[in-house]
């Protein structure tokens, strides 16, 4: 395929953009090359000038219209920043401020604009699913350990196969203010309230036993 180029430009970072007649603009970078066009919003696919500013936003001349595109103001953690694994599952804001992070390989807490890597909770877990309750407890959900409770600092095992669970691989919780809490796992629905378990498959009416997914 040929493509009708019109502008070219090299960026302070070094990346090249390229400007075309009928396909938008199109950028090569450390992440390969990338195209944005109309269905994307740019005013029209047609390029006719770019331009970097002092603050290295890149002006777009189409036959449509001015458009700029502009860094946006995001952060990357991985395990570059201390997160246990690069696999992130769940994410969960506290009440407290601090946001909990269920990775592959464990949870990870963000406090005012920085990982608590001391904290890494439950490195040898797989975690599937994070939910704080009524009294700012926090319910982890894990891929083969089922669900643990961290608790004034204390982190402990709640329920499992053991106790009543469907299944241990736990994807979806949902504390509610009675303090009952419901547990989708990957072979049915699971109530449970006053230390008694209830559960709930397709022989229930559930379409299909696995849960991924719980809101009230």
């Amino acid at each position: 395929q040929h493509t009708a180029i019109s502008r070219l430009l090299v960026d302070h970072h070094g990346d090249l953009w390229i400007g075309t007649v009928e396909e938008g603009i199109f950028r090569l970078s450390n992440y390969g090359l990338e195209q944005l066009t109309a269905k994307q919003g740019m005013p029209n696919n047609r390029v006719l000038t770019i331009y970097e500013d002092n603050e290295h936003s890149i002006w777009l001349g189409t036959n449509g219209g001015l458009f700029r595109l502009r860094d946006a103001p995001f952060a990357t953690l991985s395990t570059e920043q201390g997160l246990p694994d690069n696999f992130v599952r769940t994410v969960l804001q506290h009440s407290d401020g601090s946001i909990w992070i269920g990775t592959a390989r464990g949870v990870a807490r963000y406090l005012n604009g920085k990982l608590l890597t001391e904290q890494n909770l439950l490195p040898e877990q797989s975690v599937l699913s994070l939910a704080e309750t009524a009294t700012g407890d926090v319910l982890v959900g894990t891929y083969s350990s089922g669900v643990f409770q961290y608790s004034e600092g204390k982190l402990t095992k709640l329920l499992d196969r053991s106790s009543g669970l469907l299944s241990n691989e736990v994807r979806a919780i949902l504390p509610l203010q009675d303090g009952s809490i419901w547990l989708g796992t990957a072979q049915g629905l699971n109530h449970y309230q006053a230390q008694q378990m209830q559960s709930y498959t397709t022989r229930e009416g559930l379409t299909a036993d696995f849960v991924v997914a719980l809101h009230k």
